[in-house]
């Protein structure tokens, strides 16, 4: 199916009306050449100002660049895989300033602890999306966490992400596995895979004769979660073992599904299966760990009915090129996407099974049904940028309509970063 090049021209619009807080893309790559503004992603984080976009050629990256009270967007090129070594951090944007952080890929290291992505004192929104977040596993200095939130209440949405918690500090003192998410605020999880770290197998005999726990895939601190399309898995537990001072020592226990402590905790789940992390195996007549719990003890989550329903869009995309977004829902559905240039803070809305997204102005584009397969493909060209702008993002939230009801659901969101042609 073609998307009509009215509705495009609508998208471009909605764009070229914020022009003055959108403008200038800064290329990165870890190797120095034509067009490469810098060999650093903070270096090319700290030339933006806000509404820039910081473009990611492939390549490895051994820093851990952080966004501090500014609105951009960070994003690999498309198809490029970027590694970022040590992490990466969003501090202190205000209720203006939306962060964007797509196609990044921690793979929790070895050699000093470290979150995947932190996020601190940010009252704007936080879009995390098509990331693989991964705590560190450092023997010794504990297990790092996939995403951590802390005191940050703007909203953080994470789209099609694998989120996983470190490993324990393994050999002679084996710890618990790390979070895959931990939070403070609210924070909205759709079509993606959150799991905890693993605590690891025992190479020598600890001291004590401990074992460790798995990690949970969720913790919330007086936080709330929306998951719609997730997974939510616990990390497994040490396996057993014969210790010569302490005897029989049994596996440790799985890690939960979802954890909370504090007030105000609320969780809000569509066709999200959570599940406790498996028990560590048994060694002899050393027995076998329990299995973790799906929820915490006094938290009980509140489910909805049907199924997730969402929308990806490939990005970055230039001038001329393919503009190409998937959704999926029901068949026969009436299916059609939101944009705006600004992202709101999220307001959970359990009537419509999602979260919305959008702050006004809001252009509504109409795509037509969903056919029996659940999945309907568009695609258009991308035009003309306007002048003086070199880039910058839209943010997209689909709905589906029901015509036999009627009625309407949101899904998962996707952002959309258009470029000039040559970078």
């Amino acid at each position: 199916m073609l998307l009509r090049s009215r509705s495009l021209s609508l998208g471009l619009l909605a764009l070229a009306s914020s022009a003055a807080a959108q403008g200038q893309v800064w290329v990165v790559d870890d190797q120095p050449g034509p067009g490469v503004d810098f060999t650093s992603i903070q270096a090319g984080i700290n030339a933006t100002a806000d509404g820039d976009v910081v473009l990611v050629k492939a390549g490895s990256y051994n820093e851990h660049p952080q966004i501090t009270g500014r609105a951009l967007t960070l994003i690999a090129d498309l198809g490029a895989d970027v590694r970022v070594q040590w992490g990466a951090g969003v501090f202190g944007n205000h209720s203006g300033q939306p962060v964007v952080v797509r196609g990044l890929h921690v793979p929790g290291n070895s050699q000093a602890y470290t979150t995947g992505l932190g996020i601190g004192n940010a009252s704007g929104p936080v879009w995390v999306e098509e990331c693989v977040l991964r705590g560190s596993h450092v023997q010794f200095a504990g297990p790092g966490t996939g995403v951590i939130i802390t005191n940050s209440f703007g909203g953080v949405t994470i789209a099609r992400c694998d989120i996983l918690g470190g490993s324990g500090t393994g050999k002679a003192s084996p710890g618990n596995g790390g979070n895959g998410v931990f939070s403070e605020g609210p924070v909205h999880v759709f079509d993606s895979i959150v799991r905890g770290g693993d605590a690891p197998p025992i190479t020598s005999f600890p001291f004590f004769g401990q074992t460790g726990s798995g990690g949970a895939a969720v913790t919330l601190f007086n936080g709330k979660l929306f998951g719609s399309g997730a997974s939510f898995t616990g990390g497994a537990g040490t396996n057993g073992y014969a210790h010569p001072t302490f005897g029989c020592v049994g596996g440790g226990s799985g890690g939960a599904g979802l954890s909370s402590f504090g007030a105000g905790v609320s969780v809000v789940l569509l066709d999200s299966p959570v599940q406790g992390g498996s028990g560590g195996a048994a060694f002899g007549a050393c027995g076998l760990g329990a299995n973790g719990p799906q929820f915490s003890p006094g938290l009980t989550p509140t489910t909805l009915n049907g199924i997730a329903h969402g929308l990806q869009v490939l990005s970055p995309v230039r001038e001329g090129q393919p503009i190409s977004a998937t959704l999926h829902g029901a068949a026969g559905e009436q299916a059609l996407f939101a944009l705006s240039t600004t992202p709101s803070l999220g307001v959970v809305s359990q009537p419509l099974a999602g979260v919305l997204l959008l702050a006004p102005p809001v252009s509504v584009l109409g795509l037509g049904p969903v056919p029996p397969s659940g999945t309907l493909s568009v695609s258009a060209t991308a035009g003309l940028l306007p002048p003086g702008i070199e880039g910058g993002t839209l943010f997209l939230e689909p709905a589906f309509v029901d015509p036999s009801g009627p009625s309407v659901v949101l899904g998962a969101p996707s952002t959309l970063t258009l470029l000039k042609t040559g970078l």
